[in-house]
C-alpha cells in the first residue's frame, strides 16, 4: 500500500503474558480511502492476523470522533476499576498484617528476591553499569567498583524499588520504581523512572 500514514492514535488492548499488544489504528491509503487496521498476536507474542477495514474519507471524521469517544470512556471506566482494585489490595495487605504480623510487601519479597540472583546491566539514562546482586539478594552492587551499590526490593508482585543506601556510593540519588518485565527472546527486565523522570532499566 502506498502513501501510508497512521492517523492521530493508536488504540491498544493488552493481550497474553508477555506484554505484546494487539493494536488498532487508521492509515491512509489514498486521497478518499482510508483503512481501520488491527494487528493480533499470539500468546508468545508473535504476528497473528492483520485485518482491514476500509472507510471512505466522507465517513472518517464521524470514526475518528466516535472512537476517541470510547477511549474516553475506556480510559474512565480504567481508573475506577483501579480505584476499586488499589481498595481491596490495601484491605487484604491489612488483613493479611494482621493476621500474620507481616507485611505483605516483605513477603512478596522474599518470595521474589531469589530472581536478583546474579549479574545485570543497570541503565540510568545514558549511563551503563554492569552489576551484581549481593548475597542476600537486597543490594545491587558495581563488579567494577564494590563502593558503588544500591539497595533492591520487590514492592508488590510485578514492581522493584532501587534506592540509595546511607554511606554507600549510589547509581542515582533518587527512588525509582520499576516494573517486571518477560519477553520470549530477550527474557527478564524491570522498567521505569525516577521522580525526575531518568529513565532506568534492569536487564540480563
Amino acid at each position: 500500500m502506498k502513501n501510508v500514514l497512521i492517523l492521530l492514535f493508536t488504540l491498544i488492548t493488552m493481550t497474553g503474558s508477555f506484554g505484546q499488544a494487539d493494536s488498532t489504528y487508521l492509515m491512509r491509503i489514498d486521497s478518499t480511502t482510508y483503512a481501520e487496521v488491527t494487528n493480533t498476536f499470539d500468546e508468545l507474542g508473535r504476528p497473528k492476523l492483520t485485518t482491514y477495514n476500509y472507510i471512505d474519507s466522507s465517513r472518517i471524521s464521524d470514526r475518528l470522533f466516535r472512537q476517541t469517544v470510547n477511549l474516553d470512556n475506556r480510559l474512565l471506566k480504567h481508573q475506577d476499576d483501579a480505584q476499586k482494585l488499589n481498595a481491596e489490595l490495601n484491605t487484604l495487605s491489612k488483613l493479611y498484617k494482621d493476621h500474620t504480623g507481616k507485611s505483605y510487601a516483605n513477603s512478596i519479597n522474599n518470595v521474589n528476591k531469589a530472581i536478583f540472583t546474579g549479574e545485570w546491566v543497570l541503565l540510568v539514562g545514558d549511563s551503563t553499569y554492569q552489576v551484581t546482586s549481593n548475597v542476600d539478594n537486597s543490594a545491587i552492587v558495581n563488579t567494577q567498583n564494590s563502593a558503588q551499590k544500591s539497595r533492591i526490593k520487590f514492592v508488590s508482585n510485578s514492581f522493584i524499588e532501587i534506592s540509595t543506601i546511607e554511606g554507600e556510593e549510589p547509581f542515582f540519588v533518587d527512588v525509582a520504581y520499576l516494573r517486571y518485565k518477560e519477553h520470549p527472546k530477550k527474557g527478564v527486565s524491570f522498567v521505569g523512572r525516577t521522580a525526575n523522570n531518568t529513565k532506568i532499566t534492569l536487564r540480563r
